[in-house]
């Protein structure tokens, strides 16, 4: 169960084909888990996908604490629930760059967001910190920097706001 809740929270799917001996078993749904496990990472996610603001994110990130200890209650694994608390920061992450893109409006040039420390080894718990930073083209020019600085400082605010303390 903790392996499909891990496969579909990542891959953004609601459905998992269970397949033994090369043949279809049948296949497990988001609604099975939720009723099997009650609130999880492939919910939760999904929430996160659908917000509207950042107070609703501050809202689901409220959950991250219980979705940690509900996992530990169901005997996950340490990897698993590291794995699971942070498919929620990572979704927080790319729903705030998404928020700030849809105020400034498109980048000026090509941009990579990039995570480090406990998110990108996928070991986040429920009071990670953020490491971030931003890999901009170099065609970027001196103008374009205001851009990126007002990016970055809704993204990692809105990290804060959401419990991900700033390093």
């Amino acid at each position: 169960a903790f392996e499909a809740l891990l496969i579909m929270t990542r891959k953004h799917i609601k459905h998992l084909p269970v397949i033994s001996g090369g043949a279809l078993k049948g296949i497990i749904t988001v609604t099975d888990l939720i009723r099997a496990e009650g609130r999880n990472s492939v919910y939760l996610t999904g929430s996160i996908r659908k917000a509207k603001s950042v107070e609703e994110l501050q809202e689901l990130s409220r959950s991250v604490p219980e979705l940690q200890l509900q996992l530990m209650n169901m005997g996950a694994t340490a990897q698993h629930i590291s794995m699971g608390v942070t498919a929620v920061g990572t979704a927080i992450t790319k729903k705030l760059l998404e928020m700030g893109q849809q105020q400034l409006g498109p980048p000026p040039v090509p941009f990579a967001w990039v995570c480090a420390g406990s998110q990108a080894r996928r070991e986040q718990t429920s009071h990670s910190d953020q490491d971030n930073a931003m890999i901009i083209s170099d065609a970027m020019l001196p103008e374009h920097a205001s851009y990126f600085e007002q990016l970055a400082k809704f993204v990692c605010d809105g990290l804060n706001d959401c419990g991900y303390i700033y390093c």
